[in-house]
């Protein structure tokens, strides 16, 4: 087994259904899967060298994880943020605030937990509590004490 994801795999892998394979060969088509992503732009063959390309079967699996990583380490530890809703889907997240330094200081630990130092979240605030926010498929809107104080961070 190579690499800390096969180790931390082996502590559930009565529980998974690997078809046969071995962890290591999982492994090899990870890597290759997720090492050897090209696209085309312009009429160029590019080779990906950054971050999940998001056309292949494992990449929501694997930005779940890794968003919950960042989450577990900032979200639910640090009580100097008490957040009355928090969510996410895949990378979008929702959640409210008093105010939007509090959502900005939440957006900047979970960005502290990247080891790779890549992941940015962006803040969008409505500018008045009558206005919606879009997340995902819908529009949130939830008035605060002073108006507004809906935190959608998105990716």
């Amino acid at each position: 087994c190579r690499g800390t994801w096969c180790c931390n795999v082996t502590v559930n892998k009565s529980s998974i259904n690997t078809y046969g394979l071995h962890l290591s060969d999982i492994q090899v088509l990870l890597e290759t899967t997720l090492g050897k992503s090209y696209f085309v732009y312009n009429n160029q063959v590019y080779l990906q060298l950054l971050g999940l390309f998001m056309g292949t079967n494992p990449a929501p699996i694997l930005a779940t994880v890794k968003m919950w990583k960042l989450e577990r380490a900032s979200v639910y530890v640090d009580l100097r943020i008490t957040l009355p809703t928090y969510s996410r889907f895949y990378d979008d997240r929702n959640g409210t605030t008093s105010n939007s330094r509090k959502a900005q200081q939440l957006c900047n630990l979970i960005e502290q937990q990247d080891p790779d130092k890549l992941i940015k979240l962006t803040l969008d605030f409505p500018s008045s509590s009558n206005e919606y926010i879009p997340f995902l498929n819908t529009e949130v809107r939830i008035p605060g004490r002073n108006g507004h104080s809906a935190l959608i961070p998105l990716l």
